[in-house]
């Protein structure tokens, strides 16, 4: 992830990819996606070309978290769930005013620097 800006940065509208009823967005920069060791594309290239898709993302951090690859937290907004790795953190909303995007942002915890940002759900 490149620190180009520390802003929301929407990547994907709701149903635009996947058909998933919500949006993707980084927070503080850009997000590359490595392929195979030496396929690099930028996440919305790779969402929209096929490379990747959003839920293969939401499935792999289940999987890294399984085996302590990151650690998982949970909130009390609803159920929504951060994924932290070393270097990035994966936020996937699930809250009761029915926003249930996924962000992916620096490390630690992002959740609260996505609700002061003021970052709105759609």
């Amino acid at each position: 992830m490149g620190r180009k800006n520390m802003g929301v940065n929407k990547i994907a509208e709701k149903n635009q990819f996947d058909n998933l009823d919500f949006g993707v967005y980084t927070i503080a920069g850009d997000v590359s996606i490595t392929i195979e060791g030496d396929m690099v594309y930028s996440l919305e290239d790779a969402l929209k070309q096929g490379v990747i898709k959003v839920q293969d993302i939401l499935e792999q951090a289940k999987q890294d978290e399984k085996y302590g690859f990151c650690e998982e937290a949970y909130y009390q907004d609803g159920g929504s769930t951060e994924y932290r790795y070393a270097e990035y953190t994966i936020l996937k909303y699930n809250a009761l005013d029915g926003n249930k995007d996924l962000v992916i942002g620096m490390q630690g915890s992002i959740i609260n620097q996505m609700n002061a940002s003021g970052y709105r759900a759609e």
